[in-house]
């Protein structure tokens, strides 16, 4: 397949706006080139994670865009970083200071190239984020799913400096998660004969995330029987878990989520699980890595807790 570019995006790979997005321009090309995609998507939303400081590389990177007066095309949120610009006397357990200092320049010189400053892993908590249809560009894996699956926006996982460049251009790889073929459902698992008990337990979401992306690898799955009343929080729980043990993308909840395939296409699947509560347990034990006595520590909020999970956890505390 050859990737058609229109005059605009032509002139970018020849320098025509400046050796920051002739980059851009190159990178998502060669990705594009490599998902075969014959043509680029424009998009109307980006969310970043090459934000979050690993090393040299990335100073280097942000301070080209922004020596080359490089701009974000659409709105651009960030992920978060490895320290507070708030509250500067929080830092890293390893305390390194080129590290604080790297990771502070960092997050500052995306938000002067145009990004959001939301400092968030779950963007799809905040308003006036993307939805139903759009097709957009994120990086962070429980987001990717979450926007997928539960929004129905459309994007593939794009990893550090593609989802920048995305970004810049304002356009990503027509391939994968972008068209209708690359969104259907791969493999059916059914949780009906689960008590319903379970099925309703707040742990539940969690479990079942983490059994889901065990048996699905990076396949597309269709899950009937989850509760119709789930909360936003366990939709939430089940792409973080799904995409953290598996590389879940994308997966449907029958006559949950906007893109579910109907129960009669789903039985029709290929790949056909029933899930039972040996499952369940076995899953509780692999998450399970505390050992009895008293806890030193209690750590919240991956993804980020919204407010009202705060609020209930302290209340039920």
């Amino acid at each position: 397949m050859t990737l058609q570019l229109e005059a605009a995006d032509r002139a970018r790979l020849d320098g025509a706006e400046g050796p920051a997005m002739k980059l851009a321009m190159q990178l998502v090309a060669k990705a594009a080139d490599i998902l075969g995609a014959e043509e680029l998507a424009p998009i109307s939303f980006a969310h970043l994670d090459s934000c979050f400081y690993t090393g040299q590389v990335h100073l280097d990177f942000a301070r080209f865009l922004k020596a080359n007066k490089a701009r974000f095309a659409v709105p651009t949120w960030s992920n978060n970083g490895v320290v507070s610009l708030e509250q500067p006397e929080l830092k890293p357990e390893s305390d390194n200071g080129e590290t604080v200092r790297g990771a502070r320049e960092l997050m500052q010189l995306y938000a002067e190239l145009g990004a959001v400053p939301t400092w968030t892993c779950a963007p799809y908590q905040l308003p006036g984020g993307p939805g139903f249809g759009d097709h957009i560009a994120v990086g962070e894996s429980n987001a990717v799913a979450y926007y997928n699956s539960v929004l129905g926006a459309r994007t593939n996982k794009y990893g550090g400096y593609l989802d920048v460049a995305c970004a810049l251009i304002g356009k990503a790889p027509h391939a994968g998660l972008h068209l209708d073929k690359g969104r259907k459902a791969e493999l059916h698992i059914s949780i009906l004969d689960l008590p319903e008990r379970l099925r309703q337990s707040s742990l539940f979401p969690h479990l079942l995330g983490h059994v889901v992306g065990r048996i699905s690898g990076r396949l597309r799955p269709a899950i009937s029987g989850i509760p119709k009343t789930v909360a936003r929080d366990g939709l939430k729980a089940i792409s973080s878990a799904a995409a953290a043990s598996g590389g879940v993308e994308m997966w449907h909840g029958i006559s949950v989520t906007p893109e579910a395939p109907s129960p009669e296409d789903a039985s029709e699947l290929a790949k056909q699980y029933v899930l039972e509560l040996p499952d369940f347990w076995r899953a509780q034990q692999d998450l399970t890595s505390a050992a009895d006595g008293p806890l030193d520590c209690v750590a919240l909020g991956t993804p980020h807790f919204p407010r009202a999970s705060s609020s209930s956890r302290a209340e039920s505390g």
